[in-house]
């Protein structure tokens, strides 16, 4: 997804011919199929970018998540596979046939990572002189003869490449574009670390600091920061970063947290956003576009409530802590800019899994142990649903959901059944998931948004049925009243929500009201007239509930006159709405 339609133009054969040329001469100086394929790439780069093809700067060995097997160069839905220099010897033997089997075996790794139809792929081997094209009909492979390479072959070949397009989003593309070992991870992940150290050591509660105690303290309660195996990651992630992780174990992590949270989101809003209407499309690599992302713009555009309603990880954009961090945001936001999100084009099960393993792909394995994360494969949680009996619409409640495997596969059930027009709302009916994460949270939401990006719209709003909450430890109402507190550096606050309140139709919208009213500097005696106007439940209740109303509205305005606010209101939501729901089938 760009910002401007690309145009190209490849050039006619004949101004390719002394292309073709130099290609040919490469092949008959290289002494190696590795100079061949450096040397070739390098000619077919400065053609792409002379005539305005998209050029992928890490197509160059693409791995594959098994480590095993290598891939020259994929450009999109276009694999070439190189061969030793002149080994064809312009016939089909035995080389040519062992290159044709390796893109074969390429092209079907490379659709089940990237999760579409092995048919979308152009498949390319070339030893310099000697070139074959082939592809993939209704699953079978069929290649053309071998033929000498010229010009016509590479004005083929470009058109291959610009049709292939640009690489189509999955978690293994999205590491090796963005990943921690990436300049761009290295670049991005020690600032947000520096900042989140800065906002710890600063003796007043900025909101970065505020908004980390309050994760650590959720987080807290799953967290291994001090176990061996975590200790002995973050020393290899120092020493890649140059950053002592060790000094401050959670603040790595919460910078981490931080980076994956960003990619999920920018990436869930390519997803939803309508590549037909060209007018509509915003500039992608800009920090405005960013800064729309966070505030829950092109969501709300969907109709989507709550998709960010208990983000920890917008903190970066605060003015304490956001300039030093642009540059590395910008490059970020580029790098991005180099895949497709056309989520459409991949399996269900791939855009099941496209968050889950992002989160795994961008945090090793010893470190989600460390922290106690152990998810759910996805033909486990189809299995252990089909085991309980579940029924396509009876209720599913998952109140350890993590990246919502448990969720995504019921709803992955419903689609199947469901019409074109069913909203999410609809498909999401009787769905429920809780985790104390708040990544996790994210993560689920987010898959929901991408899975479902067809059935939302900004008429029929949809509330996303993952919480931020504690299953165990439940905000159960007292003598009316249900409360949550946060630390301040003036102490401990307490919020309260009366029971009638918490439990009528208009909750959500009573809250997000409540936070527009904070967030637009009213006072806490006109924000509750306000909310009585909007809300029959708030207009009635008793005095005493209304004294208790006051005091969390109170309360709520002095953390925004002190830069604190932006996520409370909703915190309370999600914790009260968890004790709330009742029934179902319960899995987790």
């Amino acid at each position: 997804m760009t910002h401007a339609t690309e145009i190209t133009s490849i050039p006619p054969i004949a101004e390719l011919a002394p292309y073709a040329s130099k290609i040919l001469r490469t092949a008959q100086a290289a002494q190696n199929e590795e100079q061949l394929k450096i040397e070739v790439e390098d000619i077919l780069r400065t053609i792409c970018s002379s005539c305005g093809i998209f050029w992928n700067p890490y197509t160059y060995e693409h791995s594959f998540r098994s480590g095993s097997f290598r891939l020259d160069a994929v450009h999109g839905s276009t694999i070439i596979e190189y061969e030793p220099p002149r080994s064809f010897n312009h016939m089909a033997g035995a080389q040519l046939r062992h290159a044709r089997q390796q893109s074969e075996d390429y092209c079907n790794l490379l659709a089940e990572e990237e999760g579409r139809r092995n048919g979308a792929y152009s498949l390319v081997v070339w030893d310099g002189e000697t070139i074959s094209f082939g592809d993939v009909r209704d699953g079978d492979f069929f290649w053309n003869d071998p033929e000498s390479f010229d010009a016509v072959c590479l004005h083929r070949l470009l058109t291959l490449i610009d049709r292939g397009g640009k690489p189509l989003v999955s978690p293994m593309a999205l590491k090796q574009f963005i990943g921690p070992e990436t300049e761009v991870g290295k670049n991005v992940i020690p600032s947000l670390y520096q900042a989140i150290v800065g906002a710890i050591n600063n003796s007043r509660t900025t909101r970065t600091k505020l908004i980390f105690t309050e994760w650590a303290r959720l987080f807290g309660q799953v967290d291994g920061t001090g176990s061996e195996r975590l200790q002995t990651y973050l020393s290899s992630a120092s020493a890649m970063h140059g950053v002592n992780y060790q000094e401050y174990p959670q603040a790595y992590v919460f910078a981490l947290n931080t980076y994956i949270a960003i990619v999920a989101k920018v990436c869930a809003v390519h997803a939803l956003i309508d590549m037909d209407d060209k007018s509509a499309q915003p500039n992608t690599t800009s920090l405005e576009f960013l800064k729309n992302v966070e505030n829950g713009m092109y969501f709300k555009l969907k109709g989507i409530q709550n998709m960010l309603t208990t983000d920890f990880f917008s903190w970066y954009l605060g003015a304490d802590v956001f300039k030093p961090l642009a540059g590395g945001l910008q490059i970020l936001l580029d790098s991005l800019s180099s895949m497709d999100f056309d989520v459409a084009r991949k399996s269900s099960e791939s855009v099941i899994d496209l968050f889950k393993g992002l989160y795994m792909e961008f945090t090793p394995t010893p470190m989600r142990h460390a922290l106690g994360e152990y998810y759910t494969p996805d033909w486990l949680a189809a299995h252990v649903i089909d085991l309980a009996g579940w029924n396509l619409y009876d209720s599913l409640l998952d109140p350890t959901c993590g990246s919502g495997t448990f969720l995504l596969e019921a709803v992955k059930r419903r689609l199947e059944d469901a019409h074109p027009r069913n909203t999410a709302s609809e498909i999401l009916e009787g769905l429920y998931g809780f985790d104390l994460n708040p990544l996790a949270v994210l993560t689920a939401r987010a898959s929901l948004v991408v899975f479902l990006a067809g059935h939302f719209s900004e008429s029929r709003k949809t509330l996303l049925p993952v919480f931020l909450a504690d299953a165990i430890n439940t905000a159960d109402p007292e003598d009316g009243v249900f409360t949550h507190s946060i630390l301040t550096e003036k102490g401990e606050k307490t919020f309260a929500i009366p029971y009638e309140m918490a439990v009528s139709p208009d909750f959500y919208d009573v809250m997000d009201h409540l936070r527009i009213c904070v967030d637009s500097d009213l006072d806490a005696g006109d924000i509750a007239v306000t909310l009585e106007q909007i809300s029959p439940t708030v207009k009635y209740l008793d005095i005493n509930m209304k004294d208790v109303l006051a005091k969390t509205i109170t309360d709520l305005v002095e953390l925004h006159r002190n830069h604190w606010n932006g996520i409370w209101c909703f915190i309370l939501f999600d914790r009260i709405r968890t004790t709330l729901k009742k029934g179902g089938l319960l899995l987790g």
